[in-house]
């Protein structure tokens, strides 16, 4: 979206990248890993491909060599690949692509946008893959890592306000931090009609849907909304989860062990079909544990919800929280209690007041989130570091 976008505004881009493999850790149908790959999109953009270890484990070893085998493959093909580019907008996930950005740097002053998505070191040592000595190895290395990649880099880009903050106390500049959240694929994501015909049959008729879409991990602590939704099952509230994680089989008996009737596993969707699945959806569930790095973590599954005019139920605190709050796009909590409170309000709510929830929420995307804005700002921040 942000390589076609900036080809429309009249710029000469390309991108270099790996070959798809998440979320399964396995390569795409249709794709085939060879070296250097090259393909050209319908509106002029050159896409460089270049071979990795597909790997989306939660095991520390596989997900290691994802990482660094992009990160050794990109830097060897760099040369060829960004010969004739001005300045690199750099995806920072993971946290070793700024490597690659940092040595075209020192070799011909290329500058560079380091675009947040998640904080590193803090989201692999929080993400309980490596612990112990090991993890405190670990940590340190990527930590001179990432000093690397912020020290290089011209300016960095954050998607929260906290990671803003957060970097600032960690000695970068003020001055180089800017703010510039993630926008979604709005093609697939924006207001439709509500519309249950995609359901399944039994959930059909049923009374108000609240659905959770995305990763199902022990981060988005979803053990809660199971039984916040078990309590309100007399009001007709359905939970309805959809995806896949290593936190499903645990959820599936706790839903059993409390004899839920009201909370529903659809499995995983093809990322085309999300939008419409969501035109199902009353609400839309947003849950994360209370952490201090998640706190600063904005989920791409909120600015989704937004663009989809839909209300959100927000289970967790920090800055999307304050999103929701602020926008007054739908209603937050903090514990098991606020939940089912929340849950409650939204069984009982009129048709009426869903639709000022998902208006004012779409509002909110409008002003901050959308890709047009997030076009300009990441546009006017590459022309700040090539200059005149």
């Amino acid at each position: 979206m942000l390589a076609s976008g900036l080809r429309s505004r009249g710029h000469d881009v390309s991108v270099l990248t790996g070959f798809p493999n998440y979320p399964t850790g396995a390569i795409y149908p249709g794709y085939t890993q060879a070296w250097r790959g090259h393909e050209r999109l319908p509106d002029g953009v050159v896409v460089h491909r270049v071979p990795l270890f597909p790997s989306h484990d939660g095991r520390a070893v596989p997900r290691g060599l994802n990482y660094l085998s992009f990160a050794a493959s990109a830097a060897t093909a760099a040369r060829s690949a960004l010969e004739s580019r001005e300045a690199l907008w750099v995806f920072n996930s993971p946290g070793t692509v700024p490597l690659v950005a940092a040595r075209e740097r020192r070799r011909r002053g290329l500058p560079y946008l380091l675009h947040i998505m998640d904080v590193w070191p803090d989201s692999v040592l929080d993400s309980g893959m490596v612990g112990g000595r090991v993890g405190r190895m670990v940590g340190s290395a990527l930590d001179r890592v990432v000093g690397r990649g912020y020290a290089e880099a011209s300016r960095i880009a954050v998607t929260s306000r906290g990671q803003a903050d957060l970097l600032v106390s960690r000695g970068v500049p003020p001055a180089k931090v800017e703010y510039c959240p993630v926008w979604v694929d709005e093609d697939v994501f924006r207001p439709r009609p509500h519309d249950r015909s995609v359901l399944p049959e039994g959930l059909r008729d049923s009374g108000r849907i609240v659905m959770y879409a995305g990763a199902i991990g022990h981060v988005q602590q979803l053990d809660v909304a199971v039984r916040a939704a078990v309590a309100v099952a007399g009001t007709g509230l359905q939970l309805v989860l959809v995806g896949s994680g290593i936190a499903e089989q645990g959820l599936r008996d706790l839903v059993d062990e409390l004899g839920g009737t009201n909370v529903h596993f659809l499995g995983r969707w093809a990322p085309e079909e999300m939008g419409r699945l969501g035109a199902a959806a009353d609400a839309h569930l947003v849950s994360l544990a209370d952490t201090p790095l998640l706190r600063i973590t904005m989920p791409s599954k909120l600015p989704a919800v937004l663009a989809m005019e839909r209300p959100v139920v927000m289970f967790g605190s920090g800055d999307a929280a304050d999103v929701v709050r602020d926008s007054g796009g739908g209603l937050c909590a903090t514990d098991l209690d606020g939940l089912i409170d929340s849950f409650d309000t939204l069984a009982g709510a009129t048709d009426t007041q869903l639709a000022e929830w998902g208006s004012a929420g779409r509002r909110r995307y409008e002003e901050e989130f959308s890709l047009a804005r997030g076009l300009t700002a990441v546009e006017h921040m590459l022309a700040d570091i090539v200059g005149p």
